[in-house]
């Protein structure tokens, strides 16, 4: 993805968010749902690595941590319905678009990697572990309403 200058990818994240939200309400077809907000994960990982200078992988489990913490908000007060969750969905992507649109983030393409010891490095296969689990977890949650 290179840079967002008109916002296209913004507009994408928004859109897969309320398609996502007309998917839970009234489509309810999960392949759809799934595709809608892998789209929605792609986008606003990719944006959350480039603003931290991380891998991708970083800005996905960024990306799963912030929806859970925004989430968990309106869990206390009330619960989770589609719409706030798209809200939510919505606010992150607004948020994260405008960091990143602020940000100046040079072309780090060619540029040699660090190769400092930046802390624990896992195998890709705890990564995909992980991925599941946090997904059936999610699937538990919504299953449960």
């Amino acid at each position: 993805m290179k840079e967002d200058k008109k916002f296209i990818f913004t507009f994408i994240a928004i859109l897969a968010a309320v398609l996502l939200f007309f998917n839970l309400k009234f489509w309810q077809s999960q392949p759809l749902g799934i595709l809608f907000f892998i789209i929605y994960l792609v986008i606003n990982s990719y944006w959350l690595a480039r603003i931290l200078k991380k891998p991708l992988v970083f800005g996905f489990f960024l990306i799963l941590y912030l929806i859970g913490f925004a989430t968990a908000i309106p869990i206390v007060i009330y619960r989770i319905t589609p719409l706030i969750f798209v809200v939510t969905l919505l606010v992150l992507t607004l948020i994260i678009s405008l960091i990143n649109h602020k940000t100046k983030i040079p072309n780090t393409k060619h540029q040699i990697p660090n190769t400092e010891n930046n802390g624990i490095k896992l195998n890709k296969a705890v990564y995909c572990l992980l991925t599941v689990v946090y997904v059936l977890a999610l699937w538990l949650l919504f299953r449960a309403r």
